[in-house]
């Protein structure tokens, strides 16, 4: 293969309703390759960590889109007034790291080749 170099997008950042009244941080990101030379993805995976990924959240009436690979680990679920301050920034910050560590967990774990 050519040189290729890896780009990679948030596409979605939101609080997600999970059960009545509680809400978890939300994170899509798209994992593109490209080739080096002429730019066109050689490989692509969006893949979304969030705390609606249990049965119990389905069942709430979330459907992920279909081309997205949804992890099944995901952020707390709290009150939306847990959200608000200072207090509710610092929240979402460690939410956000945390859907960050697995999110790249889930694309290392797509790109690790078999062993022979």
């Amino acid at each position: 293969m050519a040189a290729a170099s890896l780009q990679v997008q948030a596409t979605r950042v939101c609080l997600r309703e999970i059960e009545s009244r509680q809400f978890g941080l939300e994170v899509a990101v798209r994992f593109r390759l490209l080739d080096s030379q002429d730019k066109h993805a050689v490989w692509e995976q969006i893949l979304t960590c969030s705390p609606a990924a249990d049965a119990l959240s389905l069942y709430f009436g979330y459907l992920p889109f279909p081309y997205e690979g949804l992890l099944s680990m995901g952020t707390p679920v709290r009150p939306l007034t847990a959200y608000e301050g200072p207090a509710g920034r610092a929240l979402v910050q460690a939410d956000l790291e945390e859907a960050v560590r697995g999110l790249v967990a889930g694309f290392l774990a797509l790109t690790r080749s078999p062993s022979p």
